[in-house]
């Protein structure tokens, strides 16, 4: 992936995520830059943190995520 600001649409597209999946990452610290008003994301920080967040969850996250 190049190193682009990416659309919530295009990271979902990705990442193969709903756009509803996106917002709770979001609200749970993923990073983004907003451009206007507009969110945009930067793949390989979205990547890192992911990989941070998936060491670090406890099995209490994991079923937030599976039973919303």
């Amino acid at each position: 992936m190049n190193r682009k600001l990416l659309t919530t649409a295009q990271l979902c597209e990705s990442l193969q995520i709903s756009r509803r999946s996106l917002e709770r990452y979001r609200k749970k610290g993923m990073p983004f830059y907003l451009v206007g008003n507009k969110p945009r994301f930067k793949y390989e920080e979205i990547l890192e943190w992911m990989r941070k967040q998936a060491t670090s969850q406890t099995i209490e996250d994991v079923e937030d995520y599976i039973f919303q």
